[in-house]
């Protein structure tokens, strides 16, 4: 047989190799261990990454949705602001109107005013005709259109000797 040192030598390499082999098998389990924590991780950055992406997409989104209320915004703005400038305009036309018309409208109020005075002239003059006529229906109905006359604001009172006197 084999001597007993070959024996004890092979025995011992028996179980260092066991031991070695004990190591290889605990240092697999570290790799395995740490390759899983390292797929999880990779799969937690995907799912974060695909987050962050999505949240950019958004925030492009939106920023084209402000971009497109702010076009429409000065859009809008420029309709008014050419809205309020063609008001101005128009307001400016009819004030240059209206204020050409105001000396002919003056002029026309004294041309009225002219002849209410002359037809008060004319009406007073018949009227005092009328109450300085001798026959009795005539000058009551002068007494009475002078009285309306007083009365409407169109004469000056009469004294009642000035009627005693018609």
């Amino acid at each position: 047989g084999i001597p007993k040192t070959a024996m004890t030598m092979i025995k011992n390499e028996a179980d260092r190799l066991e031991g070695r082999e004990a190591a290889v098998l605990k240092q697999e389990e570290r790799v395995m261990s740490q390759r899983d924590a390292l797929r999880a991780a990779a799969a937690d950055f995907e799912a974060e990454k695909d987050d962050i992406l999505a949240e950019h997409q958004e925030v492009l989104r939106m920023q084209e949705e402000q971009e497109t209320l702010a076009a429409r915004l000065d859009k809008r703005s420029k309709d008014v602001e050419e809205k309020l400038r063609r008001g101005e305009d128009r307001l400016k036309t009819q004030r240059t109107q209206v204020e050409g018309k105001i000396p002919v409208l003056e002029a026309l109020k004294e041309s009225i005013q002219d002849r209410m005075v002359g037809l008060e002239i004319r009406s007073l003059s018949i009227l005092h005709t009328f109450a300085e006529h001798q026959a009795a229906p005539v000058a009551k109905m002068a007494k009475e259109a002078l009285e309306f006359a007083v009365a409407s604001g169109v004469a000056a009172p009469i004294s009642p000797e000035q009627w005693q006197a018609a």
